[in-house]
């Protein structure tokens, strides 16, 4: 058995490393093709310097876990497509408060192959996507910018995943999450009043979590 366990591991570990790999390459491509939308242009290097061991040993754990729990294929497969994705973009927002669409796009894309599989239910997932996607684009709308474009398409693509009641789950324990760093980083000083705070990686690694106790 401990022969079984340090397997797995080491598979998971050589598989999440590779992932890191490409991972961080590719959010280091997307910086320097966009540049104009970064909030930290000439940080890039710094704020990024966790960004491939946190990867790496985030989505190594995960894969662990789940090969661990997960009872069929396509569970695992839906836990780690999801876990990949959500951890790109807790980076990416944290790094510089943005979202890729070239991140958010492929997403949504690898969610069809669970729709055809009968793995995901379509109307209810297709429309808490729709309806979630829509509010948080008229809140958009209200707030003048208060939520990003990156945040509407990510709220989208979640509803894809996780269906109306899990997705709502997953905003309102997000947006707990999000207002109690918020608190900490005024009181802290590491924010300002009325500074954009980033939302994404609450709902990201909120995703994260219901991902892993999807049965």
């Amino acid at each position: 058995m401990s022969i079984f366990f340090a397997s797995l591991f080491f598979v998971c570990a050589a598989l999440a490393a590779a992932f890191a790999a490409i991972a961080s390459a590719y959010t280091d491509f997307l910086y320097k093709e966009n540049p104009a939308i970064l909030s930290f242009p000439a940080d890039i290097e710094r704020r990024g310097r966790f960004r491939l061991p946190f990867l790496a040993v985030a989505f190594a754990l995960f894969l662990f876990a789940t090969g661990l729990s997960a009872a069929n294929l396509p569970l695992f497969l839906f836990k780690n497509v999801v876990a990949a994705f959500m951890l790109v973009v807790i980076c990416t927002d944290f790094e510089q408060q943005v979202i890729f669409d070239k991140i958010m796009l492929p997403f949504v894309l690898l969610s069809l192959p669970f729709f055809l599989a009968g793995f995901l239910p379509v109307a209810d997932h297709v429309l808490a996507a729709v309806l979630a996607g829509g509010a948080f684009l008229i809140l958009a709308i209200i707030t003048k910018g208060g939520i990003g474009g990156g945040d509407i398409k990510l709220i989208f693509a979640l509803g894809l995943y996780f269906g109306s009641s899990k997705l709502l789950s997953i905003i309102i324990c997000a947006t707990v999450l999000g207002g109690f760093a918020a608190v900490f980083a005024l009181l802290f000083g590491e924010t300002k009043r009325g500074e954009y705070i980033a939302y994404g990686p609450y709902f990201a690694a909120t995703a994260l979590l219901f991902a892993f106790l999807t049965q």
